[in-house]
């Protein structure tokens, strides 16, 4: 299973290994728990 939240933004990525911070990245990531399973 695949759960994806998007949201459009400004975002900081600190490293090469994809750790991101802001708001951005915070709304997605409250998009992506309540997704539907199928």
């Amino acid at each position: 299973m695949q759960k994806i939240g998007l949201h459009e933004g400004p975002c900081l990525a600190a490293n090469a290994r994809q750790n991101d911070f802001g708001p951005t990245v915070n709304i997605a990531s409250h998009m992506q728990g309540p997704a539907e399973r199928r």
